[in-house]
């Protein structure tokens, strides 16, 4: 999961301050699709919790939108619940249009296919990487 903290210039143009990365655990089963993603906002609210009051979170996943205005799962409501006392309002922005939090992903996919290709490199006798730094690449 991927979030960006913005914060709006004087020209009401949302810029980006700080960026948070967190990988799940992929063997622990979601309870829904939702999931996931309510997992995420509330790791990025505790991460941020210091810095921020009034917010408002921008979410690619639209039918969480619904699902938070809709559906009461006993299995999510800890999230929701967590979400509703915050006081922050949740947007939905296609994910077309969140360069921010679509770059990290991107960039963290760039700098594997850059550590795989160094490994490549390293047996081929080209580089001199130790047999923990190929460890790491491959984690």
């Amino acid at each position: 999961m991927e979030a960006v903290l913005m914060q709006m210039n004087d020209t009401v143009i949302l810029q980006p301050i700080s960026y948070y990365s967190k990988r799940f655990d992929p063997t622990i089963k979601a309870p829904s699709v939702s999931a996931p993603e309510l997992r995420g906002i509330i790791f990025a609210l505790l991460h941020y919790r210091h810095v921020v009051n009034r917010i408002a979170i921008i979410t690619d996943h639209k039918s969480l939108i619904r699902f938070i205005q809709h559906d009461k799962s006993p299995e999510l409501f800890k999230y929701l619940s967590f979400i509703g006392s915050s006081g922050i309002e949740l947007k939905y922005q296609n994910g077309k249009l969140m360069y921010s939090s679509d770059a990290l992903s991107r960039q963290y996919n760039s700098f594997k296919k850059t550590g795989m290709e160094e490994l490549t490199e390293s047996r081929h006798g080209n580089s001199k990487l130790s047999f923990e730094d190929e460890k790491k690449l491959l984690d």
